[in-house]
């Protein structure tokens, strides 16, 4: 993005200074540098999704059989893919207490071969 000022009289001596501007420039272009190294790819994604996942204790699982709520493992697997597979990714990380907004960048092919996922 560009902007362009037309200054009058000694307005731009008060109110600019092109050190101050260049600092700002850097710093937004190593932030987009940071952004590009937190970079994660599809496929890893996909496997940690799919990892068998300890539930914590504050969210026991209630057996049908015994009727208690125990402590549990959960996993998800793909058995069948669809012709259009839409993916959502999660936005937001989530605290007791407040919520952060994840940034990193996810590499993926236009054309992704998911058969290793499939059970």
């Amino acid at each position: 993005m560009y902007l362009a000022c037309d200054w009058k009289d000694d307005w731009k001596e008060k109110c600019y200074s092109e050190e101050e501007a260049l600092a700002v420039v850097e710093q937004s272009v190593k932030a987009e540098e940071e952004k590009l190294k937190k970079s994660v790819n599809i496929e890893d994604c996909l496997t940690l999704f799919m990892q068998e996942e300890q539930l914590g204790e504050d969210d026991p699982w209630y057996c049908p059989v015994c009727k208690e709520l125990k402590q549990a493992t959960k996993k998800i697997d793909l058995w069948k893919l669809p012709e259009i597979m839409v993916i959502n990714f999660k936005r937001f990380s989530y605290n007791r207490y407040w919520r952060d907004k994840i940034d990193s960048l996810v590499d993926f092919p236009l054309e992704l071969d998911l058969s290793p996922y499939v059970v």
